[in-house]
């Protein structure tokens, strides 16, 4: 990218933040959404960096459904999923896993953010809503299914920590 491109991104980086530093009430979240689907790295960032300020997250259904649908904006997902409830940040992993194998940056992401989790529900104290704890039964069950034998050597080459499922036990989850 020449320093044309660079001074577009730029540009459009700065047109965002001043709408999202405009916008109010649900029209933050929109604007978080339309953010994340920037095709800039750096423009995307921004969303992130908002939440990770103190920006409530957009709609976590379409959060969640942005991630899933375009894999290489889950990265993006995690990250602002990590400002929210823990449960949300597994479900969406477990999520991830269910769709197909990642690969890459992906994987390691992953694997990063199931130990990042485990770290933090050391002093989680929030009990998983109803539906949320029956999706992550129901893809706790499919766990083999979940890192198939195929995996990337980097994906939890050892199948999913412990910690993981002494967490879902202490929560009644599973």
């Amino acid at each position: 990218m020449g320093f044309g491109g660079v001074a577009v991104v730029a540009l459009r980086r700065l047109a965002r933040w001043l709408v999202l530093f405009e916008a109010k009430g649900d029209a933050v979240g929109a604007e978080l959404l339309e953010i994340l689907v920037d095709v800039s790295p750096r423009v995307r960032r921004l969303a992130v960096e908002h939440v990770r300020r103190g920006a409530p997250l957009p709609n976590l259904d379409a959060l969640m459904r942005l991630g899933l649908e375009r894999r290489e904006l889950a990265r993006d997902v995690l990250a602002m999923l990590g400002c929210g409830s823990p449960w949300d940040r597994l479900l969406f992993v477990f999520e991830l896993l269910e769709a197909g194998t990642p690969s890459g940056e992906l994987a390691e992401g992953i694997t990063n953010e199931l130990h990042a989790w485990i770290n933090a529900m050391g002093n989680c104290y929030v009990q998983p809503r109803a539906l949320q704890s029956a999706r992550l039964a129901s893809l706790w069950e499919k766990r083999e299914k979940l890192l198939p034998a195929d995996r990337p050597k980097g994906l939890l080459p050892y199948g999913f920590p412990e910690m993981v499922e002494y967490h879902l036990r202490a929560f009644h989850v599973i």
